[in-house]
């Protein structure tokens, strides 16, 4: 599959921007383990990442719009393209020299996502897609699992949200006495891209920005899996929730989440 402008801009971006992480990323183990040392570490990576994607997407796209973590660029015509930019999804296991982080970059057109890229630089793992062409994990077309049913599945269920509440409580509750392994391993972009590639079966997630999300997103949707709120309904981005999954155990899984 040859890849089109904006997406070898993109791959070119995010290689170029990940030596950044790599070269740190081995400096993180040798630090002393103070809380402020590691965060002001991993603060100075995560802005020289960003200055690279910001200077590598103006000089190739200098009309387009930006959005990333703490920098905000509006495009003056509504048909020029916008870029959303992960810098560092993860960082608590990057902070902890644990190899499962993510930078990624999507590209946005007509409100409509284009283009995507997932890239773990401690693995060397890059997740792609264009829209209606698929999608990839290092040139190799990926499919979500062929799993059908929630006994022996593996769930990974975002860590963050609070799994002490009654209803994360009562999902967890669910879906493990029908027989689920649930995880939490602290990159919602790679869980979903696993979820992609038929490494998880599902992955679920309330409250958070969303949007950062873009291209782990449509690199799911182009491998057949699936996407909804938790009632299953397609307003996942209003109300702040997910459920992504092979889409054979994603009414199983609603109907789990909604059992009293």
């Amino acid at each position: 599959m040859v890849a089109s402008p904006i997406m070898n801009i993109i791959i070119q971006a995010t290689r170029k921007a990940a030596k950044i992480y790599m070269r740190d990323f081995g400096e993180i183990q040798n630090l002393q383990t103070s809380t402020n040392s590691i965060k002001y570490f991993t603060d100075k990576s995560k802005n020289r990442v960003q200055d690279i994607l910001i200077e590598e997407i103006t000089k190739a796209y200098p009309k387009n719009g930006i959005i990333c973590d703490n920098y905000y660029k509006d495009t003056d015509n509504p048909t020029d393209g916008v870029w959303i930019i992960n810098i560092l999804d993860g960082e608590e296991n990057y902070s902890r020299a644990i190899p499962y982080f993510s930078l990624s970059v999507a590209y946005k057109k007509n409100n409509v996502i284009t283009d995507g890229v997932v890239y773990n630089p401690s693995t060397d793992d890059l997740f792609m897609a264009e829209k209606g062409k698929g999608a990839s994990l290092n040139g190799k077309r990926i499919r979500v699992s062929s799993m059908e049913t929630i006994n022996n599945s593996m769930i990974s269920i975002r860590k963050y949200d609070d799994i002490t509440t009654i209803a994360n409580k009562k999902l967890c509750s669910n879906l493990s006495a029908e027989g689920a392994n649930i995880r939490s391993f602290g990159s919602p972009s790679i869980d979903i891209v696993r979820v992609a590639s038929g490494n998880i079966d599902a992955y679920i997630q309330n409250n958070n920005s969303l949007i950062t999300l873009a291209a782990s997103i449509l690199i799911l949707l182009e491998s057949g899996g699936r996407i909804t709120d938790f009632t299953g309904e397609n307003k996942w981005i209003e109300n702040k929730q997910i459920i992504v999954s092979n889409d054979k155990i994603h009414n199983e899984i609603i109907n789990r989440m909604n059992k009293k």
